[in-house]
């Protein structure tokens, strides 16, 4: 899904396409998969090709994220304040994440759909690569796309005084050409207004289920396993020190000397005690011839 979006860009605004790997299994230069492509830096539709297609990935990651987890019927438009925009991004990851949930604990079907999303939502996050492609043109698409607004804008301001300066006359620019161009303008306004806000509650929900899958198929397995391995570690080590120390112990107590009880038959005569019974013999009188 990831390069596809990436593919899908490309075709769309005209930059062709010089190599592509839709997937790699045994990646060697750290890349699982790769669209080359080119482009003419002077080009405006090239500009703003380069941004969406460094988003593609998580353009195309929300819309599924949307169509399978029926995420459209709870959509609201955020309030036009900083807070209000903090609480809809809010409420929208929690949507996001209970509606993968819920579809998980449903049926078996359903757990299969909402593990899809949750792999599309992890893969649909832009690489370094991407966010580079995507920032080298988007000064130039900011430029162009507010003087876009800003002169559909101005249009719409202008079509409706012109229209009402001769309601009288029949001609055609008051009967087809201004009422023309009036919902024209409405139309295109309306439409960026709703790609816009579909595009961003798709990134806040790819972007609130990657953060969440991560967690808990990866960072707490993760930690779980090394807690094991350092208390696997810590009792290997104390089991070592303990033997260390009992077999420092058994050798000292091998080389220390024994003790004998008195009077014990295997015990050997002192030097002491052999001097003394060879001075005894000697104050023996000889025997007689």
């Amino acid at each position: 899904m990831h390069e596809v979006a990436h593919a899908a860009a490309c075709l769309i605004f005209g930059m062709p396409i010089v190599r592509m790997s839709l997937y790699n299994f045994f990646p060697s230069h750290g890349t699982m998969g790769f669209v080359n492509f080119a482009y003419r830096p002077g080009s405006i539709i090239h500009m703003i090709g380069r941004v969406v297609q460094g988003v593609a990935p998580l353009l195309l990651g929300g819309a599924i994220t949307i169509w399978l987890l029926n995420l459209t019927h709870v959509a609201v438009f955020p309030e036009r304040t900083v807070p209000g925009i903090f609480n809809w991004a809010n409420q929208v990851g929690k949507q996001t994440i209970e509606s993968a949930m819920a579809m998980a604990l449903s049926t078996p079907a359903g757990a299969l759909t909402a593990f899809f999303v949750v792999c599309v939502a992890i893969h649909a996050i832009p690489s370094r690569s991407d966010i580079r492609i995507g920032l080298s043109g988007l000064i130039s698409a900011v430029v162009v796309v507010s003087l876009i607004v800003l002169g559909i804008d101005t249009l719409s301001k202008i079509v409706h005084p012109v229209s009402s300066l001769y309601p009288s006359k029949n001609g055609i620019m008051n009967t087809h050409v201004l009422p023309l161009l009036d919902r024209v303008l409405h139309w295109v306004a309306h439409w960026i207004h709703l790609g816009l806000f579909w595009a961003l509650y798709g990134a806040v929900a790819v972007i609130s289920l990657s953060i969440s899958a991560t967690a808990v198929f990866i960072l707490i397995p993760a930690g779980t396993v090394l807690a094991f391995k350092w208390a696997y570690r810590g009792l290997a080590n104390t089991y070592e020190e303990k033997s260390a120390i009992s077999i420092v112990q058994l050798k000292q107590n091998m080389n220390s000397p024994v003790n004998e009880a008195p009077g014990s038959q295997n015990a050997q005569p002192t030097q002491e005690s052999t001097e003394y019974a060879k001075a005894e013999d000697s104050t023996k009188a000889p025997p007689k011839p």
